[in-house]
């Protein structure tokens, strides 16, 4: 697999819970895969080394999507904020698979992005969104006792700017 950098984090792809396992199950083989918020790529190259998948990946983060630009088929710098994003990548519907892996939760405006990213699926394609549940037990616990508090990493990270549950 592709080499870890200190910018990456580990997928745990042989996890039957992570995250990221589930997103790499749920993509077909040999699928045109838009990675949104691929963030250094380390998904994608997964995916393209055991799936075959051709994956572009768009972040706006430049540190690192110049990871990611070693490693994916195609990257763009991207602010998904900015309504008509979806434009810089030219041809619509053009992908088997929009994979939303826990970025959806940073954006002030998710409902308009997943609309708008609709535009660049092919017929057929499928959407995977991947969202952290603030309902999950530790968080209900914490809240239990008056405790709701931030971190760097996880549910309740500082950058989320929106929550869901199941």
């Amino acid at each position: 697999m592709t080499e870890k950098l200190p910018y990456d984090f580990d997928l745990r792809l042989d996890d039957p819970v992570s995250t990221h396992a589930i997103q790499f199950r749920l993509v077909p083989g040999g699928s045109r895969v838009l990675d949104i918020g691929c963030h250094t790529g380390i998904l994608g190259a997964a995916l393209q080394i055991h799936k075959h998948c051709e994956v572009t990946g768009i972040d706006n983060d430049k540190t690192a999507l110049a990871i990611a630009s070693e490693r994916l088929h195609e990257t763009n710098l991207v602010n998904l904020e900015i309504p008509g994003w979806s434009k810089a990548l030219g041809n619509s519907d053009r992908f088997d698979v929009l994979l939303f892996g826990d970025v959806i939760e940073h954006t002030r405006e998710p409902q308009r992005i997943i609309e708008e990213s609709l535009g660049l699926l092919k017929q057929g394609g499928i959407a995977i969104i991947s969202l952290p549940n603030i309902a999950n037990l530790r968080v209900r616990l914490n809240l239990l006792f008056g405790k709701f508090i931030y971190s760097d990493a996880g549910i309740l990270d500082w950058s989320h700017l929106r929550f869901f549950t199941l």
